[in-house]
């Protein structure tokens, strides 16, 4: 599956990717996509260091921006423990795709007044969710539920997607029609039919749900 084509973004669109449960999976799957025509990868918080399947090359931040067929380039600053920082801001005349904030590795989060940090050229935000946090304590699947004063004991539920979709949403300051909402991990759920079920009944235009590990 091409996700390009799947969740409707051009290979020319610059792309902040938000959210938690598959941002990293996602970034490095769309490049991938435009790799035969370049594609040029940062992030504007946080990232690890990719690695060589990743990523062809990585120039630091102060490097003159440029992309090159056939390469997956990636613009980062890397410290010591292989964490890496990206552009602060993009003011360069090609299609950027970058991770635009963190999640602590959990499958769920709500965002702070600080993120994300979404460059002002931005064309699409994609909002990625991992459908591994439903039936689990809310305390061990969601990054920031204190901001909402939720019971840390329970039990992440279809209510609490929803909220954490509302809020990413809010929180990109971008128009709903540039914003595509990705639920990742659909292989963890028995009754994938309530999934396609709320899909069909959030009134976003653009909703999508599958598994970025096996199929895109």
């Amino acid at each position: 599956m091409n996700l390009h084509d799947t969740l409707k973004i051009k290979k020319t669109d610059t792309v902040a990717i938000i959210g938690a449960g598959g941002k990293t999976t996602m970034l490095w799957l769309l490049a991938k996509e435009r790799k035969e025509q370049g594609a040029f990868v940062t992030t504007s918080t946080h990232i690890m260091k990719p690695d060589n399947s990743e990523c062809d090359i990585i120039i630091p931040t102060d490097s003159e921006k440029y992309i090159i067929k056939n390469k997956i380039i990636a613009s980062l600053d890397i410290n010591e423990n292989n964490k890496c920082t990206g552009l602060r801001e993009n003011n360069y005349n090609i299609p950027i795709l970058y991770e635009a904030d963190g999640s602590k590795r959990l499958p769920a989060k709500f965002h702070n007044t600080n993120e994300p940090v979404i460059y002002k050229n931005t064309d699409v935000v994609i909002l990625v969710l991992g459908l591994s946090c439903l039936g689990k304590p809310i305390k061990d699947v969601c990054h920031r539920y204190e901001l909402l004063n939720l019971n840390p004991n329970e039990i992440f539920n279809i209510k609490h997607l929803i909220m954490c979709i509302d809020d990413g949403i809010k929180s990109c300051k971008m128009p709903k029609d540039k914003i595509r909402i990705f639920l990742n991990q659909l292989d963890v759920i028995s009754n994938k039919e309530i999934i396609h079920n709320l899909c069909k009944t959030l009134k976003y235009t653009y909703i999508f749900c599958g598994n970025l590990k096996s199929d895109g």
